[in-house]
């Protein structure tokens, strides 16, 4: 009881019935270790980016996140916060 269930490289969230990868919901987790909230920019380790893009990339395209104009740096929606809320 309590274990996982599903595809290991697949995690959800009930956000607007999402499913987001390992790699999206790890970006969200370091929204959420920050205390971040819709608007606030957060900037991303410039070495970091690179591994992240394609999650970031979807994490955008799914209007979750934000890019903004200062390199490396993105915000939550508040579709995003709302996400980032429900990870565990």
């Amino acid at each position: 009881e309590g274990a996982p269930t599903g595809k290991a490289s697949r995690a959800s969230t009930t956000a607007n019935s999402l499913q987001l990868s390992v790699g999206e919901v790890n970006i969200l987790a370091v929204f959420r270790k920050y205390l971040m909230t819709p608007g606030r920019m957060l900037c991303l380790n410039n070495t970091d980016i690179g591994t992240m893009k394609r999650s970031l990339d979807k994490l955008t395209a799914a209007g979750l996140l934000i890019p903004e104009e200062f390199k490396g740096s993105y915000s939550l929606t508040r579709s995003g916060f709302n996400a980032m809320k429900e990870l565990n």
